[in-house]
């Protein structure tokens, strides 16, 4: 759960479009640069597009990692 405020915060960093490098698309999903699971906070939150989430998680712009590749044996 993320609360309402960190929320607005994410979004208000990019004026609510994708933080991804040249993406003008609005904020369509929130991702944890680093992965919940280890940093139990949200500091890293950051708001992408729905592809620029997936490339994050799918590893299109670097190697997998280990998270990475649970996440994508759970969703087989």
């Amino acid at each position: 759960y993320v609360r309402k405020a960190k929320v607005r915060e994410v979004q208000s960093k990019t004026q609510g479009r994708c933080s991804h490098k040249g993406c003008n698309k609005p904020i369509e999903e929130l991702h944890h640069e680093i992965p919940f699971a280890i940093s139990r906070n949200h500091k890293s939150l950051v708001g992408l597009c729905k592809v620029h989430h997936e490339f994050k998680h799918n590893g299109i712009e670097k190697k997998l990692n280990n998270i990475d590749l649970k996440i994508r044996e759970m969703r087989q």
